[in-house]
Order: C-alpha cells, then sequence, then structure tokens
C-alpha cells in the first residue's frame, strides 16, 4: 500500500516524509539507504529523518504488543459499549 496525499497543504517533501513512514508501518524490512537519501534530497535532515522513524516504529511495537495480548481496541469497545 501507498500513502497518497491529496491536500493543497501537504507539500512535496511533506508528503515523502509520510510515503517513507507509511513503508516503514507497511513494509520496514525493504528500507534501503536510497529511501533516507531520497528524503535528505527532498530537504530533510537526518534528525528530522530519525524523528519521523522513532514514533512509527514505537506505534508498530505497541500495536503488536497489544495484539499478542489480545487487547480490544478502544474503537472496539466503543462498538460494544464499554467505556474505559
Amino acid at each position: 500500500m501507498t500513502c497518497s496525499v491529496h491536500s493543497e497543504s501537504i507539500d512535496s517533501a511533506q508528503n515523502a516524509l509520510l510515503v517513507f513512514v507509511q513503508k516503514i508501518t507497511d513494509h520496514s524490512r525493504s528500507i534501503t539507504p536510497i529511501d533516507i537519501e531520497a528524503l535528505r534530497t527532498a530537504g530533510w535532515s537526518d534528525l528530522q529523518i530519525a524523528e519521523a522513524i522513532h514514533p512509527a516504529a514505537l506505534f508498530a511495537c505497541f500495536n503488536r504488543v497489544v495484539n499478542a495480548f489480545g487487547l480490544p481496541s478502544q474503537g472496539m469497545r466503543a462498538t460494544i459499549g464499554e467505556t474505559l
């Protein structure tokens, strides 16, 4: 799945970063130095790239832990009428 942002408020550099974050989520094993270089070419610094990688990776980790324990999502809880 490829992320596509259709908004005048999102510029090409931001779109490139969003596509990269989507790749972290869906196909992290396929990330190569070429992906990082493309972000640099789009104007992102290494620190900014790292700041995008960390939350994307952490959310993936948290989701896997929640799924492994079989915990229901908040959306599912709301559907069945439970509250936190």
